[in-house]
């Protein structure tokens, strides 16, 4: 293992949360954020090359998951120690259509759960996986996420524009069920292109459909920079419009 307080940009990392704690502390914690198991295993290997491994040797991929869930949860372990707030999961590599359900059950679930594991008590939210809506069943991919101990789960704004059989209020239902909050965002094309008018509108529609009893948080997506500020600032009186209690959108 790397010393995680010196190796690549891992010191720029927790100066970067370190930072955060200061000047926003009395706002926000800082997450500590890191790349899945399986996502460093594309890294480090290629994508390409990493399919022609599982085929060829599955034996040295799930040692290679090993090593990878090992680096995961020991940077995560030392931001959390430099004082991040939580641990939020990238994992984008391992998003359907990328991976069957199959492969994603065998080289994904296990080692990102085991992470989770590692990071006992505050655990992990799953946050950076996507892709149900490009699996026949949209749940197959909630459930799992749920399995593997996410402390919360996303509905990506993509896949409920892919899929528009996707119902919010059912999702939401469905994370309420099994203790899970949710997360759902504004995508960062209505944030960074729409007008204030479709902002307003996407932030009505989330809160219509999932705000009741609680267990949403709203957030924006990978703002683009270019994003004059007046659109956050109506993202944001939006959000207090529509999101407060009680709530009667």
């Amino acid at each position: 293992m790397p010393d995680f307080t010196k190796a690549g940009r891992m010191p720029w990392t927790l100066e970067v949360n370190r930072l955060l704690k200061k000047l926003l502390g009395d706002i926000m914690g800082a997450y500590a954020a890191v790349t899945a198991p399986f996502s460093i295993a594309v890294n480090l290997r290629g994508y390409q090359q990493l399919m022609i491994d599982i085929v060829e040797n599955r034996s040295f991929v799930h040692r290679l998951m090993d090593f990878c869930t090992r680096l995961s949860a020991g940077f995560a372990q030392i931001q959390l120690q430099h004082g991040a707030m939580a641990t939020s999961i990238i994992d984008a590599w391992a998003s359907p259509p990328l991976l069957s359900l199959k492969l994603f059950d065998e080289f994904v679930l296990p080692y990102t759960a085991r992470v989770i594991g590692m990071l006992a008590p505050t655990g992990a939210s799953w946050g950076g996986i996507w892709g149900c809506a490009d699996v026949p069943e949209w749940k197959d991919l909630v459930y799992r996420v749920i399995a593997a101990g996410s402390t919360s789960v996303r509905a990506f704004g993509l896949d409920l524009e892919k899929r528009p059989d996707i119902s919010l209020g059912e999702y939401k239902a469905l994370l309420r069920a099994n203790g899970r909050p949710m997360l759902c965002c504004v995508t960062a094309k209505v944030l960074g292109y729409g007008s204030n008018e479709e902002i307003e509108r996407r932030v009505k529609e989330i809160m219509s459909q999932a705000a009741a009893g609680g267990g949403l948080i709203l957030y924006g997506a990978m703002v683009p920079i270019e994003t004059p500020p007046e659109k956050i600032h109506a993202f944001v009186d939006a959000g207090k419009r529509f999101g407060s209690y009680p709530i009667s959108v």
